[in-house]
């Protein structure tokens, strides 16, 4: 925790993050420690991640490296499916939300992931087996565990939900769940209607609350949209 949370100091400065990002063994050290099971060091390894991510000139080394790591996904989907402490989950949403932002195809890969196994959280060096993730009820998941205590956090799950409607994959991965796209919009119209934008609310909280209202009528939107595509498609299948 210490040691990365120290390289996560340094690379706020260009030329270190630079030296850091091309160390290929420093770099692949720092994405199994995704895979740990202390929250500390989880915490400051997200914040070293999107520190990197967030240089120009940098960012594509971590993105080409993360696609090569199958395993990145399983343990960020571990993180948000699982964790309860709300600092980590805003951490790993925002390198969640800067890795969609820097490349669609990472995105497309991780929306159709879920079948790759890779290892988790170990005990005495015995890796177990994580379960099969979905992207979006991890998602889900996190956005509950933040929602009351972290709006910010809230407005970055919401904006990871709006870049997956930006692609017919992302789409067809909302509204094709088992549940067919009911938990996500029950979620998002519990969110609309019980706790942002209500009457009572001074119009300064609603221009702060601006960002996330129009990420999640734009998931809405696209929900509708497809659902009333797929509806047609059937009658005129009938």
């Amino acid at each position: 925790e210490i040691c990365v949370g120290i390289l996560g100091n340094m690379a706020c400065f260009q030329d270190i993050c630079m030296s850091i990002s091309k160390d290929e063994n420093l770099g692949q050290v720092l994405l199994q420690r995704l895979c740990d099971s202390d929250s500390p060091t989880l915490l400051e390894t997200s914040r070293l991640l999107l520190t990197c991510l967030s240089q120009p000139e940098v960012a594509n080394v971590w993105v080409e490296r993360i696609r090569e790591n199958p395993s990145v996904y399983d343990c960020v989907c571990f993180i948000m499916s699982s964790s309860t402490n709300v600092e980590l989950l805003v951490k790993v949403g925002e390198v969640v939300d800067k890795l969609f932002d820097l490349d669609e195809e990472l995105m497309l890969n991780w929306i159709k992931n879920g079948t790759c196994r890779s290892v988790g959280p170990s005990v005495d060096d015995s890796p177990e087996e994580l379960p099969d993730f979905k992207i979006v009820p991890c998602i889900l998941e996190a956005a509950r565990q933040v929602r009351s205590d972290n709006p910010e956090g809230l407005d970055v799950y919401m904006h990871i939900l709006q870049l997956l409607t930006t692609v017919d994959e992302g789409i067809q991965a909302i509204v094709q769940a088992p549940d067919g796209g009911k938990e996500t919009w029950s979620l998002l119209y519990d969110l609309v209607c019980h706790e942002l934008c209500q009457p009572d609310d001074p119009p300064i909280i609603v221009q702060e609350q601006k960002t996330v209202l129009a990420s999640i009528l734009s998931v809405l939107s696209a929900m509708f949209a497809s659902q009333t595509e797929q509806e047609y498609t059937k009658m005129r299948k009938s």
